[in-house]
């Protein structure tokens, strides 16, 4: 477990909750967004992850400081060698708490938040996985019993530079192929496409592509494998339909890794012939 924030450990573990999106109990709203970066440290994405965890903690005993941590395990699996963890930020402040007996003292704290690389058994998937991980350090006193006093939720966000080795590049189909973020296609013509990464693949890697205007450049409506042992892959996308000006067309490519994905994004410049 390597500390990326100056968080000491002087408390118990508590919990761990993993905030992935989609029907979870244990998270309200757990969300993420992904931007590209260009820096130099050599971070190539920024991940911010938002939500409110479902803590629930108590104090064993009346009147008696309870204090430790929960981890929230954000979905992004971060195994090398196609993404490396750069640097991030943290943070964590009360969403909810209760206090049902008034009759002791009360205290509730956040002490701490952090962002650690963690190797996490992931219950979804069976198995360990390795995921960066929110640790919030929790203080609380009141009445133990029943959650009386309690922390209930932690709203966090966790914003993260990522290295991602995945690229996807493309270029117009003529006798002078450059593969790059951007290509200019003629209407009717095909275009060629590229998936990059950094390290031979340790298994066939699945990727898929879309596009918010597929009336204009449709994509290969199958799965295209990047083969094990091997860098990268090269395919031929369909033709290119006709057009009266230029019209710009993202082409998002999405390689699975564990139970999360990994994206890059190129775009096509389909301009008409005359």
């Amino acid at each position: 477990m390597a500390t990326l924030l100056g968080c000491s450990l002087p408390y118990p573990f508590l919990r761990t909750i993993f905030a992935f999106e989609g029907n979870n109990p244990d998270v309200d709203n757990p969300t993420h967004l992904e931007v590209g970066l260009a820096t130099s440290n050599g971070a190539n994405r920024l991940f911010i992850f938002t939500g409110a965890a479902k803590v629930v903690v108590s104090p064993s005993n009346d009147n008696q400081m309870h204090q430790g941590f929960v981890q929230v395990a954000l979905d992004l699996d971060i195994s090398p060698p196609l993404t490396r963890l750069v640097d991030a930020a943290a943070y964590a402040g009360f969403a909810a708490f209760q206090n049902l007996d008034a009759d002791n003292n009360t205290t509730y704290a956040i002490d701490c938040a952090d962002i650690v690389v963690s190797s996490v058994f992931d219950p979804h998937a069976g198995r360990n996985r390795t995921l960066p991980v929110l640790r919030a350090f929790l203080s609380v006193m009141g009445t133990a019993g029943a959650a009386n006093t309690a922390i209930l939720s932690v709203s966090y966000q966790a914003m993260l530079q990522i290295f991602v080795g995945f690229n996807f590049l493309v270029s117009s189909e003529t006798l002078l192929v450059d593969f790059a973020p951007t290509a200019v296609v003629a209407e009717g013509n095909a275009w060629l496409g590229r998936f990059t990464i950094p390290s031979p693949a340790p298994t066939n890697l699945q990727v898929t592509l879309t596009n918010l205007n597929p009336s204009v450049a449709p994509v290969p409506a199958q799965t295209i494998t990047i083969p094990a042992g091997q860098t990268s892959v090269g395919f031929t996308g369909p033709k290119t339909k006709p057009v009266t000006s230029e019209v710009d067309v993202p082409v998002v490519a999405s390689l699975r890794n564990g139970f999360s994905s990994l994206t890059s994004t190129a775009i096509l410049k389909v301009i008409p012939t005359q």
